[in-house]
């Protein structure tokens, strides 16, 4: 969790956000890219090692990496110890609805990257 964090913060403290213009158009990403490739395999390296950790055993998650036009990289995770209380699906997949609680994290996260963002000076 420390790793995703600490990407998070690094990519979000990273990148401005612009409307799309003239000045600022949408990225054109090529999925074929050598550096993207590499992030990926990364990102999905590191996410492998988190998982192999006995105190994630009853975690499931769904990570999607997008750009406006498309899906550009995702994992999705099942927990190797279910929950047999709640019912769901039997396998996480791109599909997999999360109650609303988990997806609050995610708004949670942003407003720390565009905090981080705000105290930290330019260079």
């Amino acid at each position: 969790m420390v790793f995703l964090y600490t990407f998070l913060l690094a990519v979000g403290a990273s990148a401005v956000c612009h409307e799309a213009s003239i000045a600022h158009p949408l990225p054109d990403l090529d999925l074929n890219d050598a550096i993207l490739k590499h992030a990926f395999a990364t990102i999905d390296k590191n996410l492998e090692l988190a998982i192999a950790a006995p105190e994630f055993a009853a975690t499931s998650f769904s990570v999607e990496i997008t750009s406006s036009k498309e899906s550009l990289w995702a994992k999705h995770h099942t927990a190797l110890e279910r929950n047999a209380s709640r019912p769901s699906i039997s396998e996480v997949n791109g599909d997999a609805l999360y109650r609303i609680a988990s997806i609050t994290k995610t708004f949670t996260v942003l407003g720390i990257l565009y905090q981080h963002q705000v105290d930290t000076p330019s260079t």
